[in-house]
């Protein structure tokens, strides 16, 4: 039985570019105080990019049911960096100024139209599509909040490693679909990483890299 230390595959890149470096100690940024009667004046619109828990709550409105097939850039970790929440299928709101924004890439669009739809659309999230005012423009969450708590490149490397040695036990490990190896997210990982190209990638480190291990069987 295969079972699954980290909830989301896509801290994967997060975890593999923490084997790389630690990063540097959070500071807080500086405070915006909302206009007093605003949307914003309320615990939960108030900017404060400093809040992880403000982060997790945002994170939680997302969904595969209403924020499915996003690129990186839009995904729901980088949307509520921005101080968005998503509404519905397809639509966010901002906490503070409120503002609106339908992230939909059409799928006829071919792959050049897609990236330019994409790039377009991540400059919304990161300001355009905020009020002039807002402060989310200038302050999103720093990466140093949302990185892995106490956790040394070294330790990450250590708990990796371990999770290596649960899934060697394994007869038969799950399918890697080869897209996933390929996909941009991955490739650039393993680029940062100075992975010799034509090397073969081991599916039992990409499984450990995502926070798969092996647990015995209840029963």
């Amino acid at each position: 039985k295969i079972g699954m230390a980290a909830s989301n595959a896509r801290r994967a890149s997060l975890i593999l570019s923490n084997l790389l470096s630690s990063p540097p100690p959070a500071q807080d940024p500086p405070a915006f105080p909302p206009p007093a009667g605003s949307a914003a004046a309320s615990s939960e619109g108030a900017c404060q990019p400093w809040s992880r828990e403000g982060y997790e709550r945002r994170l939680r409105s997302f969904s595969a049911l209403s924020w499915f097939d996003k690129p990186l850039s839009l995904s729901a970790l980088e949307c509520a960096r921005y101080g968005w929440v998503n509404d519905s299928v397809d639509e966010l709101v901002c906490e503070g100024c409120r503002g609106r924004l339908v992230a939909k890439v059409s799928s006829d669009l071919n792959d050049a139209s897609k990236q330019r739809a994409a790039e377009a659309l991540k400059e919304q999230v990161t300001a355009g599509a905020h009020s002039k005012l807002c402060p989310w423009n200038a302050t999103p969450v720093p990466l140093s909040l949302i990185s892995l708590p106490g956790s040394s490149s070294r330790d990450v490397l250590s708990q990796c490693q371990a999770r290596v040695v649960t899934l060697k036990r394994c007869a038969v490990l799950p399918e890697i679909c080869p897209s996933f190896l390929s996909s941009p997210g991955v490739t650039a990982v393993l680029t940062a990483c100075s992975w010799r190209e034509g090397r073969r990638l081991d599916p039992l480190i990409v499984l450990a890299a995502c926070g798969w291990e092996a647990a015995p069987l209840s029963g």
